[in-house]
C-alpha cells in the first residue's frame, strides 16, 4: 500500500519501537523464571512457596505494563513528531492462536491493533502488529514479527451517526471469531455508503439486513441482526 513520506517514516519507526519492546518482555519473563526456580530451589513449604511466587507474578506483571505504557507512550511521541493524526487506543490486543504446541513446546501467534492513523476525513489507516510467543523446554521469546496495513471508512459520530450507534448497538460480546470477519466488512459496508449519503446508507442497510436475515440461523448473525434493526427504527429508516 503506497503511503506518503510522513507515514513511512512514522511506520519505520514504530517498527523499531515494537521490536524493542518484544525483546524486554523476553528479557523479563526469563527473568521472572529463574527466580521462579530459585524459590523452588529453596525447600520451603508449599504455602510459603506459593505466596512468594504469586508477589514475583504480580511483580512481573507489572513491571511489563509499565513497559507496554512506555511503548504507547514512545509510539503517541513518534506519531506527534511526524504530524500523524492517530485516532483511537494504541496497542491493542485483537487476537492470537495457538498453530503448534507439544511436549515441551508451544507456538502462539499474536495480533495486535498498534493504532489508526486519520488519513483523510473519511479514510484511515489501521495498522496491525504481528509477534511469535514461544515457550520451549522452559525458553521463552516473545518476537515482533511485521506490521499490515488496512485501510478503513472513518466512523464518526457527528459524520456516520448511524454506522456510530451501529457499532454500540451490536453485542460484541457475543460474537464468536469465526464470524466477526464477515459482520465487520457488513459495517465496513455501511460505513463508506453513509460517507456517500442517505440514499446510499438506505440501499446499502436493506442489502445488509437482507444478507443477516439469510444467515440468521447462526446466532452470531441474528444478534447483528437484531441490533441493526432497532438502529434503524431510531433513525426512522
Amino acid at each position: 500500500m503506497n503511503v506518503d513520506k510522513n507515514v513511512n517514516e512514522f511506520l519505520k519507526g514504530m517498527e523499531k519501537v515494537l521490536k524493542n519492546y518484544a525483546e524486554i518482555i523476553t528479557k523479563l519473563e526469563n527473568e521472572k523464571r529463574e527466580k521462579e526456580d530459585e524459590i523452588k530451589e529453596r525447600g520451603l513449604d508449599l504455602e510459603e512457596e506459593w505466596r512468594l511466587l504469586d508477589e514475583l507474578e504480580d511483580e512481573y506483571e507489572r513491571k511489563k505494563e509499565v513497559e507496554r505504557d512506555i511503548t504507547i507512550d514512545r509510539i503517541d511521541e513518534l506519531a506527534k513528531k511526524h504530524n500523524i493524526r492517530l485516532d483511537g487506543d494504541i496497542l491493542v490486543f485483537e487476537d492470537e492462536n495457538t498453530y503448534a504446541s507439544g511436549m515441551g513446546f508451544k507456538h502462539t501467534s499474536i495480533y495486535y491493533l498498534v493504532c489508526t492513523i486519520r488519513v483523510s476525513e473519511d479514510r484511515a489507516l489501521k495498522v496491525y502488529a504481528n509477534f511469535t510467543e514461544s515457550d520451549v523446554y522452559e525458553k521463552y521469546d516473545f518476537v515482533f514479527n511485521y506490521t499490515s496495513l488496512v485501510e478503513a471508512p472513518v466512523i464518526d459520530p457527528e459524520k456516520t451517526p448511524f454506522s456510530h450507534e451501529l457499532v454500540r448497538t451490536i453485542p460484541w460480546r457475543f460474537i464468536r471469531d469465526t464470524w466477526i470477519h464477515n459482520i465487520e466488512e457488513m459495517i465496513k459496508e455501511i460505513v463508506e455508503a453513509e460517507w456517500k449519503g442517505n440514499d446510499e446508507l438506505k440501499k446499502t442497510v436493506q442489502k445488509v439486513e437482507d444478507e443477516l436475515k439469510a444467515s440468521s440461523w447462526i446466532y452470531d448473525y441474528a444478534h447483528v441482526l437484531g441490533a441493526l434493526r432497532e438502529v434503524r427504527e431510531k433513525f426512522s429508516m
